[in-house]
C-alpha cells in the first residue's frame, strides 16, 4: 500500500468516532488490512474484495437500499464520516441485509472482517465501543418506527437530520435532492416543505444556502420522537 493511500485511510478513521480512541499500534493494524475504493454516482458500493466489510463513507453520498422482492425500498441516505456494515458483518445470511448505493462521486474505505473481530478480541475498549454503535443501531430503528408511524412529516424531517448529523458536528447532509428526500420519508413534497418551514420556525435548524445546520439538537430530538 502507498504511504498516501494509506495516510488517507488513517486519516479517515480518526475522524470517525467507532476508531479514534485506538492507539497508534491498533489502527496501523486496521490500515494495513484496510481498502479505500472510488465510486461514480449509480454504483453499487462494495470492497474490491468482495468480502464482508465495515463500510466507512470518507466523502461523497450514498443511499441504504433493502431489497424487497424485485424491488429495492430506500431506507436512509449517508455521508461522508458515517460507518455502515456493523451489524450486517456477522450475517451469515445468503441474501444481503441492504445494498449501497452512491448519490454522487464517492470515496469508502474497507475493512475486513476479519480484522475488526481481532480487534474485538483483543481490545475489551474497543469491543464495548462496538457494542455500543450496534446499540445505537438499534435505538436508530426503533426510533425510525416511531417516527414514520407518528403521521407526522415534522417527526421524520427532524428523526432524518439528527440521523443525517450522527457524528454530532450540528450540520446535516441530506446528500439528496428534496424529492428523493420526501421519498425517503414517505411524504408529499408539499408536506416536506412545510416541515422544513415548522423546523425553521422553532429555531431548531437554520439554512445557509444547500446546507441545513442543526441550532437546537435536544428539541430536534424531542421532536423526532414526538414529544
Amino acid at each position: 500500500m502507498s504511504i498516501n493511500k494509506r495516510s488517507s485511510i488513517n486519516d479517515a478513521l480518526k475522524a470517525i468516532p467507532l476508531f479514534s480512541q485506538l492507539d497508534d499500534s491498533s489502527l496501523a493494524k486496521l490500515c494495513d488490512g484496510a481498502e479505500i475504493a472510488e465510486f461514480v454516482s449509480g454504483e453499487t458500493v462494495i470492497a474490491p474484495s468482495g468480502n464482508a466489510c465495515v463500510t466507512v463513507i470518507v466523502k461523497g453520498s450514498a443511499s441504504v437500499m433493502k431489497p424487497i422482492g424485485e424491488k429495492e425500498l430506500l431506507m436512509r441516505v449517508i455521508s461522508g464520516g458515517s460507518v455502515t456494515g456493523v451489524a450486517s458483518l456477522f450475517d451469515d445470511g445468503l441474501n444481503p441485509v441492504s445494498v449501497l448505493k452512491s448519490n454522487t462521486s464517492l470515496s469508502a474505505v474497507f475493512i475486513p472482517k476479519e480484522h475488526i473481530i481481532a480487534l474485538i478480541k483483543t481490545n475489551g475498549e474497543f469491543a464495548e465501543s462496538y457494542a455500543r454503535f450496534l446499540t445505537s443501531r438499534i435505538r436508530y430503528l426503533n426510533t425510525r418506527i416511531k417516527a414514520y408511524t407518528s403521521g407526522s412529516a415534522e417527526a421524520r424531517l427532524a428523526f432524518q437530520l439528527i440521523l443525517s448529523d450522527e457524528n454530532r458536528t450540528g450540520k446535516a447532509v441530506l446528500g439528496v435532492s428534496l424529492t428523493k428526500l420526501a421519498e425517503l420519508l414517505d411524504i408529499g413534497r408539499a408536506s416536506l416543505y412545510r416541515a422544513i418551514d415548522m423546523l425553521l420556525e422553532k429555531k431548531v435548524i437554520e439554512k445557509r444556502g444547500r446546507e441545513i445546520l442543526i441550532t437546537d439538537r435536544q428539541t430536534l430530538e424531542n421532536i423526532a420522537n414526538g414529544m
